[in-house]
Formats: C-alpha cells, sequence, structure tokens
C-alpha cells in the first residue's frame, strides 16, 4: 500500500473490448509501481481519453525524475510502450484500404519485417520468422527507418499499425 491516491480523468465512449482493458490496466499498474517504488512522489494524475479513434493514457507525478537514456538499471518504460505497441491497435477507426506512396517503395522484406515490427517482435525474433540473419533485419531496419523518415523503430510500430490490415 502506498499512501497514494491518484487523481484522476477518464472520459471515453463507452466501454472497450476486454484485450484493451486489461493493457491499459497493466501500463497502469506498472506505471504505479515504479512512482511507488523510484519517484517518492505524493501526487500521481492519471488521465485516459480518446478522440477519433485513438486512446491516450497520460500517468504523471510530483516525485523525482530520472534520464531515460541513462537508465540501465529496469525496463518499466519499455514495457510499457512496447506492451501498448503490441497489444493496443493504434487506431481503433477504419483502416485505410490503399497503401501511402512511402509504404509502396518498401522492398517485400521490408514490409516483412516492418509488419513483424509492428507486432513488437525484436530483431532475434524477426530473424527466426523469416529465416534470415539478425544483421539482415538490422540492415532492413535501417532502410525502413531512412524510407519512411523515422527516428525509431516505436515509430515504425506506430506507423506500421495504421497500416497493418494493407501491410
Amino acid at each position: 500500500m502506498t499512501g497514494i491516491l491518484p487523481d484522476y480523468t477518464i472520459h471515453l465512449p463507452g466501454h472497450l473490448p476486454i484485450d484493451v482493458t486489461t493493457t491499459i490496466y497493466r501500463i497502469v499498474q506498472e506505471a504505479l509501481t515504479n512512482v511507488h517504488k523510484h519517484s517518492a512522489a505524493t501526487d500521481v494524475i492519471i488521465h485516459l481519453h480518446s478522440d477519433i479513434g485513438n486512446l491516450y493514457l497520460s500517468i504523471s507525478d510530483n516525485g523525482r525524475g530520472f534520464n531515460p537514456s541513462q537508465n540501465t538499471s529496469g525496463f518499466g518504460i519499455q514495457g510499457m510502450r512496447e506492451r501498448a505497441i503490441a497489444e493496443l491497435p493504434v487506431s481503433m477507426a477504419a483502416q485505410p484500404t490503399t497503401l501511402p506512396p512511402e509504404l509502396a517503395d518498401l522492398t517485400q522484406c521490408e514490409r516483412q519485417v516492418l509488419r513483424l515490427i509492428a507486432t513488437g517482435a525484436n530483431n532475434r525474433e524477426i530473424a527466426e520468422s523469416l529465416y534470415v540473419s539478425e544483421q539482415t533485419v538490422k540492415n532492413h531496419v535501417t532502410n525502413i527507418l531512412s524510407r519512411l523518415n523515422l527516428r525509431d523503430r516505436t515509430q515504425a510500430a506506430i506507423f506500421a499499425n495504421a497500416f497493418l490490415s494493407i501491410l
């Protein structure tokens, strides 16, 4: 028991599918565990809302922060991010029916890699699935990020999820 009673706002239209609800619960659970263990916070604020086809979850506190690039002891934030990518649909709206030009320009192998990135697979898992080396996967990821003008595989996964049904 933490002694912290979070303030929260939830604005959702109706009910969410059980898998989405469970994923949100697990992400909030991990975030609150991190707040309790590491931040020495006395206040926590949780916001959950949606707009057309998207969910937004924000959790903030008044505790000690840290620089994520210097965090080497745990994988809480990374795990929450990966859970959201792998288990939550980026858009609950209708999926597009045609590929945008930048995706159409990817090779078939690059599209396969991007599809697997969107499901949360790491390079080793992608390599095993496609029967190629991890270095080949790394080369494809580099090409994908460059061609799509994306910063990292998280952005690639988010981008790809919007087109997963036709990728």
